[in-house]
């Protein structure tokens, strides 16, 4: 539960389990919503600060996790406090959402799993479909993978593509193609497109799942 350290000073704990399996894994944290801004902290060292309310983010926590219990701590502060700028959004989103005021979900992956993906999308001069997708390599030696995607209910598929990515490393891999009958977004017509997309090496093979208006 949350200690009150001042008006916009505040601090959360509380514990989690993982199994041997899981901790040998890597492990992240995804908030949807802290504001006005947090230091997180688990099992009393510093993993990441986030200062801008209006987005959520992932903050990597292996390098501090074990098997069995766990303690996590997300320090609350507001940066103009100690003259530091924040985005201008930011005072509108701690009015309505101070605190932890969406969920936090823990993640366990791969050594080797997608990161980040960026959709893209154009019209004119015709309709094209990219996406940008972030790999990273936590492992100690180099790998290859293989990236699939594509977007559920139409048929449509983004060309495979393999990268070669170092030790402890990330790539960017993009994929592009045309979209000739793409269902277009209208406020008439709300349609959202769902893509999914598949990362593989050797054997193995992480989902992710993308949404794009």
């Amino acid at each position: 539960g949350p200690v009150l350290l001042s008006v916009y000073r505040m601090c959360y704990r509380r514990t989690f389990a993982l199994t041997p399996e899981q901790a040998s894994r890597h492990v992240s944290l995804f908030f949807e919503l802290v504001a006005p801004a947090c230091e997180v902290l688990v099992n009393g060292h510093s993993a990441c600060v986030h200062t801008d309310a209006t987005l959520p983010f992932r903050c990597d926590i292996a390098p501090f996790v074990h098997a069995g219990e766990n303690e996590l701590g997300c320090r609350l502060f507001d940066p103009r406090l100690d003259g530091k700028d924040a985005p201008g959004a930011v005072g509108w989103v701690m009015g309505m959402y101070t605190g932890l005021s969406r969920p936090v979900h823990l993640e366990v992956s791969d050594s080797v799993h997608i990161v980040e993906v960026r959709i893209q999308t154009d019209v004119l001069p015709e309709k094209r479909l990219q996406a940008d997708v972030l790999v990273t390599n936590g492992t100690d030696t180099a790998v290859t993978v293989t990236l699939t995607a594509t977007v559920e209910g139409s048929g449509l598929g983004l060309p495979t593509t393999r990268e070669r990515i170092p030790p402890h490393s990330a790539t960017m891999m993009t994929m592009e193609t045309s979209w000739p009958d793409a269902r277009l977004w209208s406020p008439a017509d709300p349609h959202l497109a769902y893509l999914a997309f598949s990362l593989s090496r050797g054997d193995q093979t992480a989902p992710c799942d993308a949404l794009r208006q």
